[in-house]
Parts: C-alpha cells; structure tokens; sequence
C-alpha cells in the first residue's frame, strides 16, 4: 500500500491538472476512495493551486489596472494639448480678426474729380486714408522690381495700373465699407486684405502690452 501512495502521489500533480493517461486518472481516483492520506495530500495540492491562481489573476488584474491607468493619463495628456491648440488658436483668430485691414478701392480711369471727392468723403469716418496716383503706382511697383524694372520700361505711355485710395479698418467693418463703395460711381473694383500673419501679430500685440 505504501508503495501505491508513492506512485499516485506523484501522479497527484498531474491528476490535478488533468495531464495524465486515463488509466493513471482511474488508478488515483480508486486509490483516493481507500487512503486518507493521498486523499489530503490532493485536497494541499488544491489548495496550493488555487492560491497559485488567485496570486496569478490579482497580478493580471494589477497589471491590467496599471495599464489602464496609462492608458488613461495618455489620453487626458492628448486632449489637453489639443484643447490648448484649439483655445490658443480660437484666440488668435479672435486677435486676427480684431486687427486692422487695409481696404483699397481702385478708380476708374475717367473718374471726375466730383466723383473721386465723393468716394473720399464716403470713407474716410472709416480710418486713415492714403491716396495712390497712377504714376505712383507704376513707380512703386518699378521700385518694387529693382534691377529688374526693365522689364516694365515703356509702361509710362500706356500705364496699366489705378489710382486707389486705401483706408485701414477694423475687420468688422471690411462688408460695410464694400457694400458702401462698391457701387459708387467712379470705382472699378474694391479689394481688402488682413494686414501681416496672425500668429505674428499675435505675438506682437503681446509684446506691446507687455511693454
């Protein structure tokens, strides 16, 4: 008998883990109706491998927990960021929108006096107005070209560009200056643009209200 204890007490662990032949399956649980002993030595292996298991599945779960955990800092670390680029470009383009435009309203080339007097006195309450002769113009853009001004020689005679008057205005008021001009006898086009980039303008009015 002491003899069969030592086989199927070696056949225990297998037994437990349902490794084992069916006949060794058939020896152990026959041996285990009669000996005591065996039968307690199973009930500790048992016992030792579902403690085993539990240590095994809390550490699962820890890692599982500690994952998550990174998981989750990574994410709110992304949404930070992109809420930050989201509010700090909304600003900048609240600040852009704020800065003052330039308005220019080209003239006809048989605009009367009458008329230019007229497109004048509608938008100076705008802002500051600068005036552009035709010539000047031509003499900007040729200082513009440096050495290569050559290429506009001869433009003197039949000078392709406008008198324009230009108005710098706050961007709000870029439609209602247009939509006052536009049809306005003596214009031929009115163009608009935001003056300089407005990250850098964004920095600069920084700078300005620093100092």
């Amino acid at each position: 008998m002491k003899k069969e204890c030592e086989i199927v007490q070696d056949l225990l662990f297998g037994y437990n883990d349902g490794v084992i032949s069916k006949s060794s399956t058939e020896l152990v649980e026959n041996h285990l109706k009669e000996c005591d002993i065996c039968k307690n030595k199973l009930e500790e292996i048992q016992k030792d491998s579902k403690d085993d298991n539990q240590e095994k599945e809390v550490d699962y779960l820890k890692k599982v927990k500690n994952k998550l955990k990174r998981r989750k800092k990574i994410i709110i670390t992304v949404l930070s960021i992109l809420f930050i680029i989201i509010v700090f470009n909304v600003v900048i383009f609240i600040n852009y929108k704020l800065t003052p435009s330039e308005v220019q309203v080209f003239l006809l080339d048989n605009i009367t006096e009458e008329q230019k007097d007229d497109i004048e006195n509608t938008i100076k309450g705008f802002g500051d107005i600068t005036y552009e002769s035709k010539e000047e113009a031509l003499n900007r853009i040729r200082e513009k070209l440096g050495e290569n001004a050559y290429i506009i020689n001869g433009w003197d005679e039949d000078n392709p560009f406008r008198a324009s008057f230009t108005v710098k205005v706050d961007s709000e008021d870029i439609e209602k200056i247009t939509s006052l001009v536009e049809n306005l006898d003596g214009v031929h086009s009115v163009e608009f643009m935001h003056i300089g980039n407005p990250y850098e303008l964004f920095i600069i009015n920084i700078l300005m209200n620093k100092s």
